[in-house]
């Protein structure tokens, strides 16, 4: 596996966000539509820009991206 750590997309190196005790199961999110990147470096600008999406979200009250992982069409996990 490819990780591509959160200091390479613009992210603080640690998550405000709380450690779960326990999960039950996965989610897959789909962004909704195709999305064609280009080079690598369009799939870590994609993240930062959801990350900062997430907090905006003023209703969720995001405390970071709102995901464990991401998979980019490169193969790498963000």
């Amino acid at each position: 596996m490819d990780l591509i750590r959160r200091s390479a997309w613009g992210a603080p190196a640690t998550s405000p966000a709380p450690s779960l005790l326990s999960a039950q199961g996965v989610t897959v999110h789909w962004l909704g539509a195709a999305w064609t990147p280009g080079a690598h470096s369009a799939c870590l600008s994609k993240v930062a820009a959801i990350r900062k999406q997430h907090l905006a979200d003023t209703k969720n009250d995001y405390v970071d991206i709102a995901y464990n992982l991401i998979t980019c069409p490169h193969g790498r996990v963000i």
